[in-house]
Formats: structure tokens, sequence, C-alpha cells
């Protein structure tokens, strides 16, 4: 039973491109559920090169929540913040990750 895992533990990658009006209440949501299912988990919204007020707005609402929620900027484009899993998968914070897209949704005219 050793490899059981015994705590539901989470790290959490939200990527984001000019997602200003639409980041503030997807965090919300996502600790909220995050809080009230795990034991521990980490929310990083990866900022990918953004040229409207994402960045800002993900630093606002991170430091509303607290500190397991985190914000990484990127000036230029990353691919959806692909490149971040690298790095994650080296510090290996939490026992899963959840890759988490906000999908734009544009009704054609």
């Amino acid at each position: 039973m050793s490899n059981i895992i015994s705590q539901k533990q989470l790290s959490i990658v939200i990527p984001a491109y000019n997602e200003e009006f639409r980041i503030g209440i997807t965090l919300r949501e996502v600790y909220d559920v995050a809080k009230m299912t795990l034991d521990e988990f980490e929310i990083i919204v990866v900022n990918d090169g953004s040229t409207d007020g994402t960045c800002a707005k993900a630093l606002v609402v991170a430091n509303e929540l607290g500190p397991e929620v985190s914000v990484i900027s990127n000036k230029q484009i990353k691919v959806l913040g692909l490149h971040f899993i690298k790095d994650l998968s080296l510090q290996n914070s939490h026992n899963y990750l959840l890759f988490l897209v906000i999908m734009h949704i544009v009704k054609q005219a």
C-alpha cells in the first residue's frame, strides 16, 4: 500500500493570453473548487505574452486569494505556457498536474 497516495495534491497550471476579462473569475472558481476538494494545491497562472491587462488582473486576484496562487509572466508568446511544464516537472512539487486551458469562444457574424 505504500504506492497509494494518501493526500489529494494537485498543481494547476492556467496558461493565459489576453484573458483580462476572464482570468479573475476563472482563478476564483478554480481556487474555490481546489480549496473544497484537495488537501494541498497550487495554482500557477502563466501569462503568455498578453498585450492587455491579463497579468495585472491575475496578480491582483492571486494576492487576494493567497500563497497557493502565483503568476509567471512571459514577455513573448511561448505556446500556451507549455515550456513551463518542463520546469515544473523538475520541481515536482505535487503528485499530479492539471493543465487548464481557457478557450476563447468567438461568435462569427
